[in-house]
């Protein structure tokens, strides 16, 4: 396991959501939060973490499509965590 210690200062994300789905966004954003703590330890394993203390200013990751008339909330925030995985994979090789 790695000595992951992730703080996020801020989040920014650009969301073209339709106005009956707005309600969603919240729990959306803090399932992906969720799942992406538990999923970042192993991942980092797998790719040779870095020992040293590393700083980002900033993460960007690519975009998440979702279709949230059709797709559940768990859903989506699998696949927001994911682009968020491995934007960080990306930030550390």
């Amino acid at each position: 396991m790695t000595g992951l210690d992730i703080r996020v200062d801020g989040l920014a994300l650009t969301l073209d959501v339709p106005p009956e789905h707005r309600h969603r966004v919240d729990a959306i954003v803090r399932r992906a939060l969720a799942r992406f703590e538990a999923l970042a330890p192993a991942a980092l394993d797998r790719l040779g973490a870095p020992a040293r203390r590393v700083d980002l200013e900033s993460l960007p990751a690519g975009a998440v499509a979702a279709d949230l008339g059709r797709e559940g909330d768990d859903e989506v925030a699998e696949r927001i965590a994911g682009a968020w995985l491995d934007a960080l994979r990306t930030a550390l090789r």
